[in-house]
């Protein structure tokens, strides 16, 4: 395996994913409770924003340190390193995509990848699998970077139509749930009777805006990328 072409292309948001950590995105950062707090700490991590990711690792302000996302990797699962260095492969799309031939080029990963909290937002499966519906009528799930690797095109128009199509139904919901005065909120309050909250409807169009934009990112990123894709291969 090609160590170093997969320290320099591993995504450390992708891998927290890809190994079910808690993330936390606020902002423009994404949060994990520090994996390694006990062993340097002496107690677990209890508070998700000492311990921020970084572009190859995570640093935790508790404890002053920055760790690899491979040693993340170790710290979180327990394995070794060797198994560290396949989980993080696997995570960004497959261990054979780091073999070091010639056959691996930067193409066989997408510039633009979905986060886990993002592909949930849109509607896709978690660990970035996708059911696709072969010519013959046959319906197969497939990870969404051997879809890349197949067709880029594919890849890029069919996370951006599920993004666009998100975005109508979080609009909808929007407009006739998310507000006292809307005209299908009374279905909210028959449904939580007199225990109902008003509440409930600032924290709904709180989420459901938050929503609109993650799919107005996703749908602009993914758009202009497949954009670019198909000026680099013509």
């Amino acid at each position: 395996m090609d160590i170093r072409k997969l320290c320099m292309e591993a995504d450390t948001e992708v891998v927290a994913d890809y190994i079910q950590m808690d993330t936390r995105r606020k902002g423009k950062y994404t949060y994990i409770l520090c994996p390694g707090h006990e062993k340097r700490l002496g107690h677990p991590d209890m508070n998700i924003g000492n311990c921020v990711l970084k572009e190859n690792g995570y640093y935790c302000w508790a404890c002053g340190t920055f760790v690899s996302t491979h040693d993340m990797v170790m710290e979180y699962t327990g394995c070794s390193s060797d198994e560290a260095y396949t989980i993080m492969a696997e995570a960004m799309g497959g261990v054979d995509l780091f073999g070091g031939s010639e056959a691996s080029s930067s193409l066989d990963m997408p510039k633009c990848r979905l986060t886990q909290e993002e592909a949930n937002i849109i509607g896709l499966y978690s660990k970035y699998t996708v059911t696709l519906r072969t010519s013959s009528g046959q319906n197969i799930q497939d990870g969404l970077y051997v879809l890349y690797r197949q067709n880029p095109a594919a890849y890029y128009g069919m996370i951006t139509k599920q993004a666009v199509a998100s975005k109508k139904r979080y609009e909808y919901c929007l407009e006739h749930y998310a507000s006292a005065t809307a005209d299908l909120a009374y279905k909210l309050y028959d449904l939580l009777g007199s225990s109902f909250d008003h509440s409930v409807y600032k924290k709904l169009e709180r989420e459901l805006k938050d929503r609109i934009e993650t799919c107005d990112r996703i749908s602009r990123i993914f758009s202009a990328s497949a954009v670019k894709n198909v000026q680099r291969t013509t």
